[in-house]
């Protein structure tokens, strides 16, 4: 059993090297995306809060 294992990863080790960067690619990308949405989230808080501070010096809130 383990002989045919061994002789399944050989005959697919390209197959397997593929899936595997094919994942890692795949989990950063998300991470990435995850990245850019808290840095979209954190720059409309930052406008936000200069449009409220701007309204307060004009006298509207």
């Amino acid at each position: 059993m383990i002989t045919k294992l061994k002789q399944a990863i050989k005959s697919h080790r390209w197959l397997i090297i593929s899936a595997l960067v094919a994942y890692a690619l795949a989990t950063g990308l998300v991470q990435y995306q995850s990245h850019l949405q808290d840095q979209t989230l954190q720059e409309l808080q930052r406008t936000a809060e200069r449009i409220k501070f701007k309204l307060k010096l004009v006298g509207i809130e």
